[in-house]
């Protein structure tokens, strides 16, 4: 198994919060409001929406994606990227709220969510979402692709 190392050149580590003097604790937790923030006003834009996944998941993405992953913002398809494999699809809206957070996508977006020509659709599909690596479906799909997943791309 190869290691890569973890802060690799290119990384934005603030990529959520601009305040570079913040402790991890403050930017994961301003991170996780903001993120609750695009979900709730996503889900206002379609009048639904699986909000209360978005508010309960908020912390987890805001960790992942204001702390812990190698990510450009710019480049959601940069090779030296770590991959967030989100396999619940009925948690999209709280994934595009991080990555708006994240800046992989414009905020402005928020207001196409679920139309029909938006790369924000109500589940979540890799094919039309910047920064998202699989398309949701099956319940406990998630177990299996990350394994298969590493033995492809090593």
């Amino acid at each position: 198994m190869k290691h890569r190392q973890h802060h690799a050149p290119g990384y934005i580590k603030e990529n959520c919060v601009q305040n570079n003097n913040s402790s991890v604790h403050a930017r994961v937790a301003e991170g996780a409001y903001r993120i609750r923030r695009f979900a709730l006003q996503m889900g206002e834009v379609q009048g639904q929406g699986y909000v209360g996944q978005a508010l309960g998941y908020a912390d987890v993405l805001a960790t992942a994606y204001c702390h812990a992953l190698n990510l450009r913002p710019e480049d959601p398809g940069w090779e030296g990227r770590d991959r967030f494999l989100l396999s619940h699809g009925h948690y999209a809206i709280a994934f595009y709220a991080a990555l708006i957070e994240a800046k992989v996508i414009p905020e402005d977006e928020l207001e196409t969510y679920g139309s029909d020509d938006s790369r924000l659709p109500m589940s979540g599909m890799a094919t039309y979402t910047p920064g998202m690596e699989m398309s949701g479906g099956s319940l406990g799909q998630g177990c299996r692709l990350p394994w298969a997943w590493r033995s492809a791309y090593g």
